[in-house]
Parts: structure tokens; sequence; C-alpha cells
């Protein structure tokens, strides 16, 4: 099994930072694998992580009324979710990793991502 670091350093969101800093981060990371269907996070819920997403989908929606939640983006391996704790007040979205039960589409699957806690550097980074 690959450290929190290993994948940390494989993921491309995070190519071309220096190892210190990718180290650094490791130490507030973890696992962080959902089932098919999981609500990781609601709408206008508080910002308090992201995710860089390593293997499976994860659908990003929104509920309108007498729609109900409606996918208006599909992130994949490679991408970061949670960009919310950048912005404040930026609007509403949740994020659910696709189940079974959605309608058939090659983004089924269960979410695998390596979570951390928001963080911004500090003057002494």
């Amino acid at each position: 099994m690959s450290s929190i670091y290993d994948l940390m350093v494989a993921h491309p969101f995070l190519a071309g930072l220096p190892a210190p800093y990718v180290e650094r981060l490791s130490h507030w990371a973890s696992r962080a694998p959902f089932e098919a269907g999981t609500r990781i996070f609601e709408e206008h819920g508080q910002a308090e992580r992201w995710w860089l997403i390593r293997d499976g989908y994860v659908n990003l929606d929104t509920r309108l009324p007498g729609r109900g939640d409606v996918i208006v983006e599909t992130l994949g391996p490679g991408s970061v979710l949670g960009w919310s704790w950048l912005f404040p007040r930026t609007g509403g979205i949740s994020a659910r990793s696709p189940s079974a039960r959605s309608r058939p589409s090659p983004w089924t699957g269960p979410a695998c991502a390596a979570s951390a806690p928001p963080t911004r550097p500090s003057a002494t980074s």
C-alpha cells in the first residue's frame, strides 16, 4: 500500500510542488474512500476540507425546485474537489459519489480521494 505522501506526489494537482511542501501537506491528509451514492458534502454546508480525486468519479449537483438534484459537473481522477474553502460564500453545490441507482453513465463507481482540511500558507512557510 502506498503512503499518503506517495499518493500526493503522484497526483497531477500537486505536480511541481516542492517535496517539502507535499511532505507538510501529507501530515494533514488521510485516505477518504467513498461508497457509491455517498453524499460527500451538502449544498450551503460548511466548507471544511478538500479532496484530491485519485480513483472514481464525483458528481457535483444542485437542487432545483421541481427537478430535484441536477448534476452540473462530474469530476474524475486527477481533479480536486472542495474549492469552496478558498472563496467565502460562492453559492451552493453538493457532491456525491455516483450511485448504482443513477441512470447508466460512464461515471459509475466509487470515488477514492486523499482528504485534507483547508490550509493556507503562513507567512513563515
